[in-house]
């Protein structure tokens, strides 16, 4: 068995927002993780965790199927991901973060530092098409796992290996990167929150992780948008904005709608501005689609003042009663029902 240090193999793929540094990988956001053609018998992933709050997850895939999915505990471990398998055979691996970022723990730290294992890993090919996905705690995949009688908040219940936005990027053979946080809006989070919207740390390498430690791996650098650019930005925003500013009769504040679609607006002149040859897809609907004509009136708005056509809003299929998953979220059926239609829909919009 030999030992190589994650930030030295040229031949692992990393994803997401992640960035190899001082001899490890730390993975901040949703589905960050890593891939890789290997030839061995045995791998196995050391890992460095830490948290006071949410415990990270991870999963992990082997030839395309979920083989093993668990919590990190504190400390450094090693975690196998196959063994005892054929030496001379090559095997597709995939590590995913399944946990959100963390934006109230400051202790909250994933990281991959070594790759321990007894073969090779081999040239991983290039895809030709890239997607971001943008979001709250459905595409953080909130829900995904747990009974639907679940209520407690627990990181065991997100999932990152089987929300639509994966299952989008995998029926299209894409790569994909994720910013999403729970509870958070395009405005205003789920509670009134206004410092809680996506937009505001949506330059950032992770400025949704706070604390000295993760200021100093760089969470609160802007990200380098040239790295690889996207050829479409999927954004599922308004759920938790609908929230946020409903009154007790049912009815929006107006204020806060207008100030909502000009965030929308605001938003999609940030995505142009880094994602130049982009098409810009608002998916929309999973948890009813009340924010639904205020969407489209800001993407209207913005493209009359811009003259931008490539902005598009999709409606996402709707959860019923039967197909939620824990916490009143979307359950896997949802997601996979979306994942299918928002992958047909790119088929068809980047013609593939």
């Amino acid at each position: 068995m030999k030992t190589e240090n994650i930030c030295t193999q040229k031949n692992i793929h990393i994803l997401g927002r992640s960035r190899p540094d001082g001899g490890a990988l730390t993975l901040f956001w949703t589905a960050s993780g890593i891939e890789a053609e290997i030839r061995a018998s045995e791998l196995w992933v050391e890992f460095v965790s830490d948290y006071e709050g949410g415990d990270p997850w991870i999963s992990i895939e082997l030839n395309g199927a979920l083989i093993s999915r668990q919590m990190v505990p504190k400390g450094t471990h090693k975690i196998c991901a196959f063994r005892n398998m054929s030496a001379d055979t090559v095997k597709h691996v995939r590590i995913l973060r399944e946990t959100q970022a963390m934006h109230n723990d400051t202790s909250s730290l994933l990281q991959i530092t070594n790759l321990i294992h007894n073969g090779e890993f081999l040239p991983f090919p290039y895809r030709k098409y890239t997607l971001e996905f943008v979001g709250d705690s459905i595409t953080a995949g909130e829900g995904i796992y747990g009974a639907q009688s679940e209520t407690d908040w627990i990181t065991a219940f997100l999932s990152a290996s089987r929300n639509y936005a994966v299952l989008t990027a995998d029926a299209v053979d894409a790569e994909f990167s994720i910013v999403a946080q729970g509870g958070w809006g395009a405005y205003i989070s789920w509670d009134g929150n206004t410092e809680h919207a996506v937009p505001k740390v949506y330059e950032q390498l992770c400025g949704i992780a706070n604390g000295e430690r993760n200021v100093s791996l760089g969470a609160g650098e802007m990200y380098d948008f040239s790295k690889r650019s996207a050829d479409a930005v999927i954004v599922n925003l308004g759920t938790n904005d609908a929230t946020g500013l409903a009154l007790p009769d049912g009815s929006y504040e107006h204020v806060g709608v207008e100030r909502f679609k000009k965030s929308v607006v605001d938003f999609l002149k940030t995505l142009r501005k880094h994602n130049k040859d982009a098409e810009i897809v608002w998916a929309y609907g999973m948890l009813g689609t009340p924010f639904l004509g205020f969407i489209n009136e800001a993407v209207d708005t913005y493209k009359k003042s811009s003259g931008d056509e490539r902005v598009f809003v999709f409606v996402l299929p709707q959860t019923e009663t039967e197909t939620f998953g824990a916490r009143s979220h979307p359950g896997r059926k949802v997601h996979k029902a979306a994942a299918e239609a928002l992958s047909g829909y790119l088929k068809w919009l980047l013609r593939m």
